[in-house]
């Protein structure tokens, strides 16, 4: 397990592609359980605390808490996470940066975009900027554009969602109306490269980011 920080409040961790992030078998490896066995050959007697998630085929940071007491002051300020993300999507992307806004549902594992006015909506909120435009040198290779995404609000699966309904699916993310297969296997071309927050206990602000 890669670990980005540790100290006796808080861990900090890069989620593999692939591996779920809490499973709901047993018998699956998830980082839940990596952490806690991390921990618990470390001396420690409890388990830790799961601050947020990710998504299965999404690689990137992961902060976890230590104490009762570090998961409430993690808990209480999660709106001051900065949350970044590189993707690639299908398309080329005209506008060099924009934002999305709209209201999603979750409908049988999957975000539904829906009017605001729905049952059960929610406000999912993105801001991006065009990184590059790939201009295939083939005609049988589809176009293809790398976004830097800021998440302002955190609904399930939203960013592929979001892409998605916008016209520009995410490399790999079949789910979601791709046509390209990523290469590697189960995962997408979604990576949370960047996360910063406050330091529950200290109020210091770490901020953390994986190599792409």
């Amino acid at each position: 397990m890669n670990v980005l920080f540790e100290d006796k409040y808080i861990l900090v961790c890069e989620k593999p592609a692939g591996t779920p992030t809490q499973a709901g078998k047993i018998t699956e490896k998830d980082m839940v359980s990596e952490v806690n066995n991390y921990m618990r050959k470390a001396g420690a007697k409890a388990s830790a605390y799961l601050i947020h998630r990710l998504d299965k085929p999404v690689r990137g940071i992961l902060v976890f808490a230590k104490t009762k007491e570090a998961a409430a002051g993690l808990n209480t300020h999660f709106e001051g996470f900065d949350k970044r993300y590189i993707a690639i999507v299908e398309g080329n992307v005209e506008a060099r940066e924009g934002s999305l806004t709209d209201y999603m549902i979750k409908d049988n594992n999957k975000a539904v975009i829906v009017d605001e006015n729905a049952k059960d909506a929610k406000l999912a909120r993105l801001e991006y900027s065009v990184v590059d435009n790939y201009d295939p040198k083939e005609e049988n290779i589809t176009h293809t554009c790398k976004l830097d995404i800021k998440l302002i609000t955190g609904r399930f699966h939203q960013i592929r969602c979001q892409l998605s309904n916008m016209g520009h699916p995410i490399v790999g993310d079949s789910l979601y109306g791709s046509n390209i297969q990523y290469e590697k296997r189960k995962a997408i071309a979604l990576v949370c490269y960047h996360l910063s927050f406050d330091h529950p206990v200290t109020g210091k602000r770490l901020s953390f980011s994986i190599d792409l």
